[in-house]
């Protein structure tokens, strides 16, 4: 048998509080941890009673500990052991709470009860981890539910899934309303995402891939599909290095989904009315080709897109327009901004250049912020405006010699008058002249005066 010093020894080396109690539930004695954890000695706490108002002591949930409810009191009442009771006590040296977790047995001498002994241990800082975890878990559970995030948690070899009430609800059932497995999961995955969704799942199993980052659908209770973004990793492995455990969240990106189809589609009723525009059409990000039409391939002359696809703004235009340019490509990438048709000398892939009226304006084109260009060969304009200006020039020679030819008919009708009368005149006078002996010197006189009078008028008429 064991000699008393060891079994003092033993006593007082255990990691937990042992105190002993009479059949008053007085402290009779303890072991060395006991007084340490009470923060007291153990004189102090010899011969106190766990009815002692001092203890201060309360429950689990912070509330009252009466002293008739301590396990000893318990166990020295009814003779029965009394397990897993969580009190906090704050002692007289101590200031700070302490939790306990105690353990009450009865002590008996050939069957009669005359004691009881008390296990505790010191859980405090279990406690404080305990409060911290649950703390931060309501912080999380508050997170997920304003990201509105579902959260799963998978045991891999049994394919058995526990999720939270969010994640039924993507899925338009109430919490505990539908029990998912693995399985279940699968089965609810949208045909066309099994293939890549079952490739997925089959790397995780077999540890080829330990992170999940992937977008799939998921049949609704009302039989339309969710798009989930699905974002966990493996975080428990057997012996093997296996995964065992897979968790993560989901994200419902439904609308997200249906914007990006529908951009999809806008895009692609944009291209098929660029594909068959008239006029040279292309898209630049960052000033470089990332879409041109047919038409622009005939302009440059290239020899298909991808011969343009990737020239910046600058190869494919002459030097003289650069600076023009460079404004109007500003103007252009502000939010609704628009450049006007104005003229550019464009670099064709042959080397040669072309005049070209373009129009520039700022699009959103798969997502990003671009520049639309639209150009059209300005040579017919140029040569319609050449004609217009020689059709003009015409007109104005026309129009001059019409103000000339009136211009000359009136002066011819203003000299016409006087040189009747000179004519008339003269006539007159060589008659009275034809004959006459001696000459009539009055009436001569006059018509002299008259011609005279014709031909002053007629050089007024020639000088005005």
């Amino acid at each position: 048998m064991l000699d008393q010093a060891l079994l003092t020894a033993l006593f007082d080396s255990l990691l937990e509080g042992v105190v002993v109690y009479d059949h008053a539930g007085r402290v009779v004695a303890a072991n060395e941890t006991a007084p340490e954890i009470l923060g007291l000695s153990l004189a102090e706490i010899t011969g106190e009673t766990a009815m002692d108002a001092e203890w201060r002591a309360v429950s689990a949930d912070g509330g009252p500990f009466p002293g008739k409810q301590h396990p000893v009191m318990i166990c020295l009442e009814t003779g029965a052991p009394v397990r897993d009771v969580i009190m906090g006590v704050t002692s007289r040296a101590r200031r700070e709470r302490r939790w306990l977790r105690v353990h009450a047995s009865p002590l008996r001498v050939k069957s009669k009860l005359v004691g009881a002994f008390a296990c505790f241990e010191d859980i405090t800082d279990r406690r404080r981890i305990e409060a911290q975890l649950s703390e931060a878990h309501e912080e999380l559970e508050l997170a997920l539910v304003g990201a509105s995030l579902g959260t799963y948690d998978a045991h891999l070899p049994s394919g058995r899934a526990e999720v939270n009430d969010r994640y039924l609800a993507l899925l338009g059932y109430a919490p505990g309303e539908l029990a998912m497995s693995v399985a279940a999961w699968m089965d609810r995955v949208n045909l066309e995402d099994l293939p890549r969704i079952q490739s997925h799942y089959d790397r995780i199993v077999t540890g080829d891939l330990r992170h999940v980052d992937i977008e799939y659908r998921l049949r609704h209770r009302d039989g339309s599909w969710v798009w989930l973004h699905d974002r966990g990793r493996v975080f428990s492995t057997d012996a093997q290095g296996q995964p065992i455990r897979i968790a993560g969240t989901l994200l419902d990106i439904t609308a997200r989904k249906q914007a990006e189809l529908a951009l999809q589609e806008s895009e692609a009723r944009y291209r098929t009315v660029v594909e068959s525009a008239p006029d040279a059409i292309l898209i630049f990000f960052d000033q470089r080709v990332v879409m041109a039409n047919p038409a622009s391939v005939r302009l440059f002359l290239a020899s298909s897109e991808q011969e343009l696809l990737g020239r910046d703004v600058w190869s494919l235009t002459s030097p003289r327009s650069h600076p023009m340019l460079r404004g109007r490509i500003g103007r252009a990438l502000k939010p609704g901004g628009v450049s006007p048709i104005a003229e550019v000398e464009i670099n064709r892939c042959d080397g040669t250049p072309l005049p070209v009226d373009g129009v520039s304006a700022a699009i959103e084109y798969q997502g990003r912020r671009a520049v639309h260009v639209m150009m059209r060969d300005a040579t017919p304009r140029k040569q319609a405006e050449a004609l217009v200006r020689q059709h003009r020039e015409e007109m104005e020679r026309t129009l001059a010699l019409q103000v000339a030819h009136q211009t000359v008919a009136g002066i011819a009708h203003e000299l016409n008058q006087p040189l009747n009368a000179i004519t008339t005149l003269a006539e007159a006078a060589r008659q009275q002249l034809h004959g006459c002996d001696p000459v009539p010197v009055v009436p001569v006189a006059s018509a002299l005066e008259g011609i005279a009078q014709g031909a002053q008028r007629a050089g007024r008429v020639v000088h005005e």
